[in-house]
């Protein structure tokens, strides 16, 4: 197993303010309506990715971002558990020959801990 790589912070964000828009910042349940989280996320998206707990918030990316929320309400592609992403929606991954999702079902399936978006 590889080691993980971790980078040391070059900035820190702090909680509170104002958005650019006026409203006030502040974590919440919705992570990616949290301005700094969401813009630090999209910066660092390529290919096809999995926003394993999309919530009501929508990020923006280039590329295919398939949403799993396990409120079938939600708006979302899947609505799984997300302790059975790895074991239901990797084997149709590696069928359909993702790309960047290869690399998170690897990881998954040697119980590797990877961070959804």
């Amino acid at each position: 197993m590889s080691e993980m790589h971790r980078e040391q912070p070059d900035e820190i964000i702090s909680n509170g303010g104002r958005n650019a828009d006026g409203s006030a910042r502040m974590l919440s349940r919705w992570t990616f309506d949290y301005e700094p989280a969401r813009s630090i996320v999209e910066e660092h998206m390529h290919g096809r990715v999995l926003n394993a707990c999309a919530g009501k918030t929508k990020l923006q990316h280039d590329d295919e971002i398939v949403r799993n929320d396990l409120n079938p309400d939600r708006d979302a592609d899947v609505h799984l558990d997300v302790a059975e992403i790895a074991g239901t929606l990797c084997g149709h991954c590696s069928d359909a020959g993702c790309n960047h999702f290869d690399d998170h079902c690897k990881a998954a399936e040697r119980e590797v801990t990877w961070t959804d978006v």
